[in-house]
């Protein structure tokens, strides 16, 4: 508890929290998001190692499936290779690495910007005149939800910009994967008298 606790608040070790309608501002808002990106990177870590561990594991294993000789060998080929193909789509699809990534330099960039903080305010609250020490504390906070925002804008556009639809046209590289489906190419209309001369011709209207 006392983990989640240094984790969830802001605030000095012996229990003093100067400024303390600022500080409940930054919990609300930069912390708030950090711990939403530990989270999430969190999720994503384990979706990511999980499914590549399993990858790894199936295809390690079709080699073994097809030297042996049991009654449902077949089933169990396409199963594994059904599998390979299924995880390696899906993480193809929410780019589990790249998500990762991101979300963790978010977390290492919002954790840095309020230890800053933390450390300003800190020095402030010792100011002898404590009013310009507010102002000053005011004008930190301000930079600080400028830059949070700044950090939040930029990971959502890196996130936003890996979302691509699935290309279920495209062969699988997995070598488990024997005979994938054929792509279906648009057809083209014979070449006429007059373009005899021209190489190739216009692609069919019906894609």
């Amino acid at each position: 508890m006392q983990r989640v606790a240094q984790t969830t608040r802001v605030g000095t070790d012996d229990g003093r929290q100067p400024f303390k309608d600022y500080r409940i501002l930054v919990e609300r808002n930069t912390l708030w998001f950090r711990n939403w990106y530990r989270r999430r990177a969190k999720i994503v870590r384990y979706c990511f190692r999980i499914s590549g561990i399993l990858v790894i594991v199936f295809s390690v294993s079709l080699p073994l499936f097809a030297n042996l000789h049991f009654a449902a060998k077949d089933l169990v080929i396409s199963a594994l290779a059904v599998c390979i193909a299924a995880l390696t789509g899906i993480r193809n699809f929410y780019q589990w690495d790249h998500i990762w990534r991101v979300l963790k330099v978010a977390d290492f960039e919002l954790t840095f910007i309020i230890a800053q903080w933390e450390l300003e305010t800190h020095e402030l609250s010792e100011d002898g005149d404590q009013g310009a020490a507010r102002r000053k504390v005011h004008e930190k906070t301000m930079q600080l939800f400028s830059d949070t925002q700044a950090i939040v804008q930029n990971e959502s556009k890196q996130y936003f910009g890996t979302l691509t639809w699935p290309d279920i046209s495209s062969r699988s590289e997995h070598p488990g994967l024997l005979h994938p489906a054929p792509t279906l190419r648009p057809s083209r209309p014979a070449a006429n008298e007059a373009d005899q001369g021209e190489v190739g011709g216009n692609p069919s209207s019906h894609d």
